[in-house]
């Protein structure tokens, strides 16, 4: 299977800059789509996956702290998207917060796969992506 998708939704463009980066580092040239304001990153969802996806998995990385929609909302309005979309999208918390009640609350949402700790890790990376094409669902 070829290498998935990539998504960041962040608003701190350090972050983003930092995630294409670390891609290209660790597994050369890739499609990334990276959104400072949530919203859009769930009109892409919507709009614009299945021309970025062609039938492979998406990984993507979403921040809980944002101004205006946070992480948490992001994951309710993508709770409500097509079982398709679903299906094609692991979603996994990237945060700064180490607090037990974000973890827990991320840990019991059933859209997330995991909650990862800033700064993305190169070895988070590749088990990110190792469980991501393991768990594909079409």
């Amino acid at each position: 299977m070829t290498n998935p998708g990539f998504i960041f939704v962040d608003d701190d463009r350090l972050v983003l800059i930092f995630g294409k980066m670390l891609l290209k580092k660790t597994i050369g040239e890739v499609e990334v789509e990276t959104f400072e304001v949530p919203e859009e990153g769930l009109k892409y969802l919507t709009s614009g996956l299945s021309s970025f996806a062609q039938r492979r998995p998406v990984l993507l990385f979403l921040d809980i702290n944002m101004p205006g929609m946070d992480g948490w909302e992001f994951l309710d309005h993508f709770s409500r998207l097509s079982h398709e979309i679903k299906g094609r999208v692991h979603i996994y918390i990237l945060s700064s917060s180490v607090d037990d009640r974000d973890k827990n609350r991320g840990a019991a949402n059933p859209d997330v796969k995991g909650y990862l700790i800033k700064p993305l890790t190169k070895e988070a990376l590749q088990q990110c992506i190792k469980v991501c094409t393991m768990q594909a669902t079409f």
